[in-house]
């Protein structure tokens, strides 16, 4: 999906991005995009025009359940046995 943002406005480190003209997938009214300064483009300045791409990455979710899980796993099994240094409680 692809749509238009205009820069609204910049306030501190934050751009506030509203959608802009005709777009494949326009956001619908009222919508609001809050967008790190740091990441938006050389000449970005309040008033200009973005065109946003937005796209689903597989492989990225994959990766990150694979790294969830076995987080999941490690808290399921719980504390390894070096987890208690120094004897354990209760010496």
């Amino acid at each position: 999906m692809e749509f238009l943002v205009a820069i609204d406005r910049i306030e501190g480190d934050t751009a506030v991005l509203l959608p802009a003209g005709e777009a494949v997938g326009r956001p619908g009214p009222g919508a609001t995009l809050l967008w790190p300064k740091a990441l938006l483009p050389d000449g970005a300045v309040e008033g200009a025009y973005l065109r946003v791409a937005v796209a689903v990455d597989p492989q990225a979710a994959a990766e990150a359940g694979v790294k969830v899980r076995g987080l999941l796993d490690r808290l399921r099994s719980g504390p390894g046995p070096d987890s208690r240094k120094g004897g354990g409680a209760g010496r």
